[in-house]
């Protein structure tokens, strides 16, 4: 789902479950699509590319 005119959704609502599918070793879309039941849709969007940059 890519984040077109979304926000992100607040870092320390999602960084664990990031740094969780991460240690899982899954590509980033994978990553993005586990992530999407951790945080409101509707409200934030979170693209493969904003997923990697979070993680560093």
């Amino acid at each position: 789902m890519p984040n077109q005119y979304k926000p992100l959704p607040p870092t320390e609502q999602i960084e664990e479950y990031l740094q969780f599918y991460y240690n899982l070793h899954l590509t980033d879309g994978e990553i993005v699509t586990g992530m999407e039941k951790h945080y409101n849709t509707e409200l934030y969007g979170l693209g493969a590319y904003s997923a990697k940059k979070l993680q560093k």
